[in-house]
């Protein structure tokens, strides 16, 4: 899984300056880390050990001339020691040439007391992104009519449902019976 990432992310030659790292050890904040992909122009998601990050992942975000790394997931997901690691890592140009005074890695840690919180935090900082001007999460009623705002709910429990439908939205986790803030689902 951390080479098949790596790969993805490989196949393009454009410079990805931006890269969303998420656990590869359990399933729910890779899922939810999609949406924050495609709203910083398409970045990849690479993955992560708890407390190692593989070479694989290092040097895929090294060759592809990463400056800025969103971590999701909190200290549980993807350590501490981790996120110091990839702040003591340069920056590199497209190729994997050390940039001239650049500086190091710019992290950003999105993450939450579970993976209900964390899902929620990554969308709303992704929606934050562009000021909302991205018409993913509207759905056209009919011509003259505004869009209403639309949520795809899909269980935290498992990932098949959510998997499916990443590409179609922001999506919200759900343990089955409420909504994050205990809004019970209609």
């Amino acid at each position: 899984r951390f080479e098949t990432a790596a790969k993805v992310a490989l196949n393009g030659s454009a410079q990805q300056a931006y890269i969303v790292l998420a656990s590869g050890e359990d399933f729910p904040d890779a899922l939810s880390s999609g949406y924050l992909a495609h709203q910083i122009n398409g970045g990849n998601i690479l993955l992560s050990r708890h407390d190692s990050l593989p070479a694989v992942t290092a040097d895929a975000m090294r060759l592809l001339g990463t400056y800025t790394v969103y971590v999701v997931g909190g200290p549980g997901a993807i350590s501490d020691s981790i996120v110091a690691q990839l702040r003591a890592t340069p920056q590199y140009l497209l190729g994997g040439q050390k940039t001239n005074g650049q500086g190091l890695l710019q992290v950003t840690r999105l993450g939450g007391v579970d993976r209900y919180a964390t899902n929620q935090v990554v969308n709303q900082y992704a929606s934050a992104l562009h000021g909302n001007a991205n018409p993913v999460g509207r759905t056209a009623i009919t011509f003259g009519v505004s869009s209403k705002l639309t949520a795809l709910v899909a269980t935290g429990e498992d990932f098949p449902d959510a998997l499916a439908a990443g590409p179609a939205t922001a999506g919200v986790y759900t343990n089955g019976s409420s909504l994050s803030g205990g809004l019970p689902l209609i």
